[in-house]
């Protein structure tokens, strides 16, 4: 598949190293691999905030808006999604490259267990190392297994300022085998759980239903924002697949 020959060259581009290119072995954008015509149709449940009678209690109400995407066109490099919802439309370029965590030197780092459930998954562990010297870098660290669903048990991608942590992102494999019907067809998910935090600030949650028989590869999301330990129940965002079309 043309996808196939695109991932290993944005593999070899950014980085010839191949410690690297062994940990990203699998990874691949949520929208690779599924031709013109494929199609996604998601619920997106978001709060609106009112007063109560008494105008002294915020109360909150979930308001629902239907999305649908479909993919107009796949490149070798990007594919073009129209989107409709919200009375909206707009055609929107999606380029496959890799995100920039995944720049810099690889370290093997051996293995380490990480539990999911009552399963627990023997990984081997590296690390992509970005200039660890200067006053900004960036560490990335990747524990892979070959049993597990999805490319990745866990990747922590940390940046660092001064030497001092300032900003993290942990992905994390936390179910798997979880059955979802959407459309009266049964589709098999595994969960993964992302936060992403800064030192001194805020943390965003996402719960994320993932199979690779979807568009887009999230079945469900669920996105919640905290302010210390306290949450902030209006910003909670919901999505939700109600029925698709995979064109491969």
């Amino acid at each position: 598949m043309k996808w196939l020959a695109v991932l290993a060259w944005l593999l070899a581009s950014v980085q010839d190293d191949g410690v690297v290119r062994e940990a990203l072995k699998g990874w691949a954008h949520p929208w690779a691999g599924f031709r013109a015509g494929s199609r996604l149709v998601f619920n997106e449940t978001r709060k609106t905030s009112s007063f109560d009678a008494d105008q002294k209690k915020t109360v909150f109400k979930d308001k629902v808006t239907q999305h649908i995407w479909t993919v107009k066109g796949a490149g070798e490099d990007r594919v073009i999604l129209h989107m409709e919802g919200g009375g909206q439309e707009a055609d929107v370029p999606l380029y496959l490259a890799m995100p920039g965590i995944f720049r810099g030197k690889g370290e093997s780092r051996g293995e380490a267990e990480v539990a999911v459930g009552e399963k627990r998954y023997r990984c081997a562990v590296t690390a992509i190392v970005l200039d660890p010297d200067k006053d900004a870098g960036q560490v990335t660290t990747i524990y892979r297994c070959a049993g597990a669903p999805g490319w990745a048990v866990k990747v922590l991608a940390e940046t660092f300022m001064g030497g001092k942590r300032n900003t993290w992102e942990e992905e994390l494999l936390v179910e798997v085998d979880r059955k979802l019907e959407i459309d009266q067809r049964e589709v098999l998910c595994h969960v993964v759980e992302v936060t992403t935090g800064s030192e001194g600030g805020g943390r965003t949650v996402k719960r994320e239903w993932r199979s690779d028989a979807v568009p887009g590869r999230v079945v469900r999301r669920e996105t919640r924002y905290f302010t210390g330990d306290r949450e902030n129940e209006g910003a909670a965002v919901k999505m939700e697949v109600v029925s698709f079309e995979a064109r491969r």
